[in-house]
């Protein structure tokens, strides 16, 4: 059966970068990655934190309000991403790549 992988050889990569900075999770990659997939790697924080995971703590009896707040915050900070998801969808052509490069998100 096969999976999707949101990541191109992320565990054994030396082009991503997993970690913390403060007191939030990150993960950079600087792979080349078509344009649907740097979609999908930038909306999953999204749906997984702040729809996924609640639903599964709601089912499971472990839902605090506590996490809610948690889930809204996180989905506040999501706003970034899905102004990248937007930028890329409209600048970026239907076959390209996206790669970034320190700082800089660039596109082929």
């Amino acid at each position: 059966m096969k999976y999707i992988k949101s990541i191109p050889n992320a565990i054994h990569s030396e082009k991503v970068f997993w970690g913390l900075n403060g007191y939030f999770g990150f993960v950079f990659s600087e792979e080349k990655i078509k344009k649907s997939r740097f979609i999908v790697v930038s909306v999953m924080p999204l749906i997984i934190l702040s729809f996924v995971l609640p639903l599964i703590f709601k089912i499971f009896g472990f839902y605090h309000w506590y996490l809610l707040v948690l889930c809204i915050v996180n989905a506040g900070g999501a706003c970034v991403d899905i102004f990248n998801i937007i930028l890329v969808a409209k600048q970026v052509p239907s076959k390209g790549m996206v790669f970034n490069n320190g700082m800089r998100t660039l596109f082929k």
